[in-house]
């Protein structure tokens, strides 16, 4: 809407222009002065504004006819995506054909009951599982080969006791061997944007149930990642702490942040801008909301 709105100031500037312009042109100055008495003597025609005026169609002409639909950047696609657990009872498929996209920037929620496939949608994300079939692309790229950072919430919030809350955050920069002086400055940070620098030295079980949550965000943005992907991340709170769990994400997502969150609840995914429904481990519809 606002590239349409844009185009439309242009033309309008061009048409005023060309009102303005094209008596001098054509010689019927007699017209200009009829409609723009300023222009009634010559001299005007030698003032610094007529000429800014007459050179401006170049200008104008060039913004008009470059202005184009700019598509938005796809950041995350599913194409056919099939998975199945294999046991030493059989085989259990657990999804099927699972295909959509995402754009950058999008809050999407994949819904659906227990058991139908959510939880082990992200593991395929995430690269935790292999897809029995399908691709999965991010930014373009297979996801094997992709080098896209993707921060992970779990479904619990997986928080170690005998680490501190501070050591918490800074875990997976642990394990990747990233952890240096900047990266321990930006978990700092992160701890104080989320009201928790004071307590950086306590223990998971010191802390309620919204401050975890907090940690586990904080965690999961400490790589600087492009796609975080939640898993129930309100699942266990109330629903105070879990709105509140919500406002979070959303102001994360206004950042410029792509989110995809699993939930059964309806109220938690109303508040994305897309909802994918799952059952039986099959997508049973798409839900554009805004």
């Amino acid at each position: 809407h606002s590239r349409h709105a844009e185009k439309v100031w242009g033309f309008s500037l061009l048409s005023g222009f060309f009102q303005s312009v094209y008596p001098v042109l054509s010689g019927n100055l007699s017209l200009l002065t009829s409609n723009y008495p300023l222009f009634s003597t010559y001299q005007h025609f030698t003032t610094p504004a007529f000429f800014i005026h007459l050179f401006s169609v170049p200008v104008i002409s060039y913004y008009i006819l470059h202005i184009q639909e700019v598509p938005m950047e796809q950041i995350l696609n599913l194409q056919h995506i099939s998975y199945t657990y294999h046991t030493l009872e059989g085989e259990t498929p657990a999804l099927s054909d699972i295909s959509f996209s995402l754009n950058k920037g999008e809050f999407a929620a994949i819904v659906g009951p227990s058991g139908c496939g959510k939880s082990t949608l992200l593991s395929l994300i995430c690269g935790l599982l292999p897809c029995s079939d399908g691709q999965i692309t991010i930014n373009g790229r297979h996801l094997k080969e992709s080098t896209t950072n993707v921060g992970y919430m779990l479904q619990h919030d997986e928080l170690f006791e005998w680490r501190t809350i501070y050591n918490n955050v800074i875990l997976g920069l642990e394990i990747q061997h990233a952890l240096t002086a900047r990266t321990k400055k930006r978990a700092h940070e992160l701890l104080n944007i989320y009201g928790l620098s004071d307590f950086e030295n306590s223990r998971p079980s010191e802390l309620s149930g919204g401050q975890k949550q907090r940690i586990a965000i904080a965690r999961a943005l400490i790589a600087r990642p492009q796609i975080i992907l939640a898993d129930e991340p309100t699942g266990a709170l109330d629903s105070k702490t879990s709105q509140e769990g919500m406002d979070l994400l959303k102001e994360v997502n206004r950042e410029g942040m792509t989110l995809v969150v699993v939930t059964h609840e309806r109220d938690i995914a109303t508040q994305t801008n897309k909802i994918v429904h799952i059952k039986d481990g099959i997508i049973g519809s798409v839900e554009i909301l805004r």
